[in-house]
């Protein structure tokens, strides 16, 4: 296709001389993003059949910066007074960019609360925890003041003493091992990101011939001995590239 007109617009908005467009085709489609060109070249062919198409897609400025542009096209070709298609375009990298930072902070919410839920689990089996110690503290002392001391039962009481405050200081260090060390951190990516392995096993699994599942039922083998001795070992590829996945997404957060 070729441009019959060109607004002045067009420059201060990409950034490009009006006549660039019109003197060459094939500008326009060279400063596509590279992953946009074939959906957007797809889409201006599908115009043909539709009166009206709104698109997205990055756009090289002239500052050799990318911007996202939304254009919108009225397919006039059976106009007699135009015999074109008419483009509107407009600048929308601000929105586009609002969107992900929107996107980035409900994924960090998602985050925190999972891991406030995490804190509320442990907190809880810390306070439950820390109620049976206090008893337990509260009776050994009673039971070493009420005791004399050349009583053997008053070492057993100091041993218990000892030991339920040993148990009592125990409670805080796993509580903040499991929510502000950097094991916490590994722990809430790796469990929000396993998803990621459920297409790559999917595929392995659909490239199982159900001959051999046949064959294995009918040796006799049970469901577990079918899906332990045929399908797992036939979708290590597929288990083996998902993990990758999910290493690869978490140590690059995490690092």
């Amino acid at each position: 296709f070729a441009f019959t007109f060109v607004s002045d617009n067009v420059t201060r908005q990409l950034g490009h001389e009006v006549h660039r467009f019109a003197e060459d085709p094939g500008f326009w489609a060279a400063q596509l993003h590279p992953e946009d060109a074939a959906l957007t070249r797809a889409e201006l062919g599908r115009l043909v059949d539709q009166e009206h198409q709104s698109h997205e897609y990055r756009f090289r400025h002239g500052d050799g910066s990318y911007r996202w542009i939304e254009l919108t096209r009225e397919n006039l070709l059976d106009e007699p007074s135009v015999r074109a298609v008419v483009g509107n375009l407009r600048d929308i990298s601000e929105r586009k960019q609002a969107e992900a930072e929107r996107a980035r902070l409900e994924q960090r919410l998602r985050q925190a609360e999972k891991m406030e839920a995490v804190g509320r689990l442990a907190g809880g089996i810390a306070h439950d925890f820390n109620n049976l110690l206090g008893g337990i503290l509260g009776y050994a002392d009673m039971l070493a003041e009420n005791v004399p001391a050349e009583s053997p039962l008053r070492r057993y009481a100091d041993n218990v003493l000892t030991g339920a405050n040993r148990a009592s200081g125990l409670v805080d260090q796993p509580l903040d091992w499991l929510l502000f060390s950097d094991f916490a951190v590994v722990l809430a990516y790796v469990h929000l990101y396993p998803l990621f392995m459920v297409v790559p096993i999917f595929n392995s699994m659909m490239r199982i011939d159900p001959a051999l599942i046949e064959a294995a039922r009918d040796a006799g083998a049970g469901f577990w001995r079918t899906v332990l001795a045929v399908i797992v070992p036939l979708s290590k590829t597929g288990i083996g590239i998902g993990t990758i996945f999910v290493v690869t997404l978490v140590m690059g957060d995490f690092i």
